[in-house]
């Protein structure tokens, strides 16, 4: 309820911005437009298209296109929780739940018409399934991990960094299939023989749009000129997950205590003989790697590194850091 207020509250006192009127422009036009227009753009066509189908049954206002935004925005809370206590237990997932309602920058995103929210969602509903699956391995985890994988993969390219985590976590796993409650008592070649069965069908439905990419030259023609990330552009992304948009003259105080904060943390770590479990490695994982293979891309390769972008991070960072508060 205060998560709901939360996001409600001002959601027509700001006009739109200008990604905000380039998504409505966009949805104005029909759904093949969509479709032509996002293989030279940076984002997929899913959100977009919805939104087309929103604006033609709802109309055009302020209010009513942030709506759309509004209402995986307030989802994801509860499904947060859900995941949390898969990973970290319920008495900790209290935490967690606190964490997903007060997020500013949740918050900001869910009066924001664009597709971050979906994405957050989507992104929590996948490490549920994918965390159940390795629990229980029942039929309808395997269906829900597709249906859901097959959105994300389709509303932003950087989910496919929430499948490259789980991925990982798979194969640093092998070893351990059989640990209670973390890998299920399965063997490890029939585990795998699923997921990548998983993957197979994914790819069969990514498969138009990839060769729809090689045909056009691949994508990006309408893409932001983006600089070169600096090792600070790290932790700034990590700060503004935590705290939101904040004047810059805070945001440099805050940032410079996060020093004596990893120091604290490295002290804590240190009283505990086993700090982690199989399951909070996940949660690691996925807090860590995205922005990782973002930056080293960024670095090395082309420069793709927007903090936005990486909020995939942002379900599992909450969930470590509801771990951190409750076990300090």
């Amino acid at each position: 309820l205060l998560g709901t207020a939360l996001r409600l509250w001002g959601i027509n006192t700001e006009s739109l911005r200008l990604d905000e009127t380039q998504s409505i422009w966009q949805a104005t036009h029909s759904t093949e437009f969509i479709y032509k227009y996002m293989l030279k753009n940076v984002h997929l066509p899913l959100h977009n298209s919805l939104l087309h189908y929103w604006i033609k049954t709802f109309g055009s206002g302020t209010v009513t296109v942030r709506v759309l935004a509004l209402i995986p925005g307030i989802l994801v809370i509860p499904i947060m929780y859900l995941l949390s206590k898969e990973i970290i237990g319920s008495k900790k997932s209290k935490m967690t739940l606190v964490l997903a309602a007060l997020s500013p920058i949740w918050v900001w995103y869910s009066r924001e018409i664009r597709m971050y929210t979906l994405l957050i969602l989507i992104t929590a509903l996948s490490y549920l399934f994918f965390v159940r699956i390795l629990k229980a391995n029942k039929p309808i985890a395997y269906i829900a991990y597709i249906l859901v994988n097959l959105t994300g993969i389709y509303t932003h390219y950087f989910f496919l960094l929430v499948l490259g985590v789980q991925a990982l976590y798979v194969l640093i796993g092998l070893k351990d299939l059989n640990v209670k409650n973390g890998f299920a008592d399965i063997k490890p070649f029939f585990r795998i023989g699923w997921f990548l069965i998983c993957a197979e069908i994914l790819l069969v439905f990514y498969a138009p749009w990839l060769k729809a990419l090689f045909s056009n030259y691949g994508s990006g023609t309408y893409a932001p000129a983006l600089d070169r990330p600096l090792p600070f552009n790290i932790i700034l992304t990590y700060y503004e997950y935590v705290s939101g948009f904040v004047p810059d003259s805070i945001s440099s105080l805050t940032i410079s205590l996060w020093p004596l904060v990893i120091l604290f943390g490295f002290i804590f770590l240190t009283k505990r003989q086993n700090p982690f479990s199989p399951l909070f490695l996940l949660a690691f994982l996925g807090t860590i790697v995205p922005v990782a293979i973002g930056y080293t891309v960024s670095i090395l390769v082309k420069p793709i590194y927007l903090t936005r972008y990486f909020i995939t991070i942002t379900p599992m960072l909450y969930i470590v850091i509801a771990w951190y508060l409750t076990e300090l």
